[in-house]
């Protein structure tokens, strides 16, 4: 399942992804999508930026796992149909299977802004032509 609409920029150490709620978007129930689904987003935008990484260096797709996620916070109890969102991650460390990120979800027009929702994510990928 996809849930983003694009990526925005990428770079060594970052990402920047974007979701636009529609009223047909996974998940959406009276115009509203619950706040933690973030987690996924966030979780998504970080799998994003893995398989450009990846690609940029001609090594195939590998099977990833969200394993933890710390300091989770939300601004909100939920998005509405119409939001615009930003969905940033940066990597704070890592190696070839676990990474641990700080990413955040903001409202495009509200870039400089606090976050809607907030949290480090730890993460961890199978290796190459199997799941470990």
């Amino acid at each position: 399942m996809l849930l983003l609409d694009e990526v925005l920029l990428a770079d060594e150490k970052r990402i920047e992804c974007r979701v636009v709620l529609r009223a047909d978007s996974p998940f959406v129930a009276g115009d509203r999508v619950r706040a933690t689904l973030a987690i996924e987003y966030m979780a998504q935008c970080v799998a994003a930026w893995v398989g450009l990484q990846d690609h940029a260096r001609g090594l195939p797709v590998r099977i990833g796992y969200l394993v933890g996620a710390r300091e989770v916070t939300f601004a909100v109890d939920e998005f509405q149909v119409g939001d615009d969102l930003r969905v940033e991650a940066t990597r704070l460390w890592g190696d070839e299977m676990l990474g641990h990120f700080a990413c955040a979800v903001r409202k495009a027009d509200e870039s400089g802004g606090p976050p809607l929702a907030a949290a480090t994510l730890n993460v961890y990928r199978g290796e190459i032509g199997g799941v470990t």
